[in-house]
């Protein structure tokens, strides 16, 4: 009897296109979950998977499974399309061309462990995402974003695996890059044909005509992410962008947030303060989706976003003063309306009476971003400092504690936000201004 085809066997099909290859581990954690007994969920998948061997949609090749980041256990199957798996891929695909390596069935060691952790980290961040996210993914397939070079295309950017995540409070995906680095000597050379290639992807904006983005739809600028083996790995990365990424932003250009992790801390928990940023800030995949679709509603016009990596300066002594990103307004050709964006995490009080203390003492009229942002008229017009918190009732506490520190004079208003109150509702009063004890907009009306 052949084996029915329903939506289950279809999306299979299209994680082993993406992916390359899946294995028991990932079966089971996304179309069997329900079953907790592994003998039974073993049992389910493989008669399951027998049956799209034997009639010829996937192809099996004898494998340890990854369990916790490490091919470790007995030895089972990985699975990859064969002849009508292909063809099944193509008809869900319509008039999108679709490519695939039939060799892929012949391959062997790392690179099959490449693929299959690429496919476990997805799986992990799915079933790890909290209720108030939404994720979905794409293999390196559809990432993969080319332009014509005479007869042939030229590969620009070939991430390793594309996520996209929304806080569900907006409509707004932001698409992630992911990048997966096995070795710690990769040769330099290969190492600046990568960083090359995301030079020219984010410099010239072609995340603007990057196909799988504008059919998501994605418009928010891509997230770039690193995830190694080990932190030197992430450290010769940091090296080779930190020289070129201000050229980004040369014709308004940006990536939304660059930011690096190993396995063992993403593994540990892919939605925690588990990556760092070039200014080696503590970062989460939630903080920034949401401060990437916020930031996204709001950079039309005269405004403008600078991400947390463009904007550090060194303003107090010898130490830099870090932010989450500046929001700045053109008003006219003299002055630009300034927001300092702070993403506030756990209401770290320590933090901010140190933050109050500096900006006080050392002012912030030396910020290279603020030269034009000080009104001697208006000091209310003068940067404002804006406070974004995920817990809506954590509001009034931190306002009240806000309004105990003195920043000095060069501040403005200082503003607090929930996120999930104000993302995706830009022209809603929906701020705490916590001088004036009012609800506030962001720009003042």
């Amino acid at each position: 009897m052949a084996v029915a085809i329903g939506e289950r066997e279809e999306n299979i099909f299209l994680d082993i296109y993406d992916f390359g290859y899946l294995d028991f581990e990932f079966l089971w954690r996304k179309y069997w979950d329900e079953i907790d007994n592994e003998k039974i969920a073993r049992s389910t998948v493989n008669r399951k998977m027998r049956k799209l061997t034997e009639e010829g949609y996937i192809y099996p090749i004898p494998y340890k499974s990854i369990k916790n980041g490490s091919v470790v256990g007995r030895i089972g199957y990985v699975y990859t399309l064969a002849g009508k798996g292909v063809g099944y891929v193509k008809r869900l695909y319509g008039d999108k061309e679709v490519t695939w390596d039939p060799n892929k069935k012949y391959r062997k060691g790392e690179y099959i462990e490449h693929h299959l952790q690429l496919a476990h980290f997805s799986i992990q961040a799915m079933r790890s995402i909290p209720r108030q996210y939404e994720m979905q993914y794409r293999g390196e397939k559809d990432a993969a974003f080319r332009i014509e070079n005479g007869t042939s295309f030229k590969n620009i950017i070939l991430p390793d695996a594309l996520w996209f995540i929304r806080n569900k409070a907006t409509s707004e995906f932001t698409p992630i890059f992911v990048e997966y680095e096995r070795t710690v000597r990769r040769s330099e050379k290969k190492m600046h044909e990568k960083v090359n290639g995301q030079n020219s992807y984010f410099k010239n904006g072609f995340y603007k005509e990057h196909d799988v983005l504008k059919s998501f739809p994605a418009e928010v600028p891509p997230v770039l992410i690193y995830i190694s083996n080990d932190n030197r790995t992430n450290f010769s990365y940091q090296r080779l962008i930190g020289k070129n990424y201000r050229t980004w932003y040369e014709k308004g250009n940006y990536c939304s947030e660059l930011l690096f992790t190993t396995i063992e801390q993403y593994l540990t928990d892919p939605f925690g303060d588990i990556f760092v940023n070039l200014n080696n800030q503590r970062k989460s995949l939630k903080q920034i989706t949401n401060l990437a679709s916020w930031s996204h509603t709001l950079s039309a016009g005269n405004v403008k976003w600078l991400p947390s990596y463009m904007t550090a300066s060194k303003l107090f002594g010898e130490n830099y003063l870090f932010t989450d990103g500046i929001l700045l307004k053109q008003i006219d050709s003299m002055f630009s309306e300034a927001k300092l964006v702070f993403y506030v995490k756990n209401k770290n009080l320590e933090y901010l009476n140190e933050l109050a203390a500096n900006i006080k003492k050392y002012g912030l009229r030396k910020h290279s971003l603020l030269s034009a942002s000080f009104s001697e008229s208006s000091p209310t017009l003068n940067p404002s400092l804006v406070f974004l918190m995920e817990e809506d009732d954590e509001i009034e506490s931190l306002s009240l504690f806000l309004r105990s520190l003195d920043f000095g004079g060069d501040v403005g208003r200082i503003l607090v936000g929930a996120v999930n109150e104000i993302i995706g509702q830009p022209g809603k009063p929906n701020y705490y201004d916590v001088k004036n004890h009012e609800k506030a907009y962001l720009w003042k009306e």
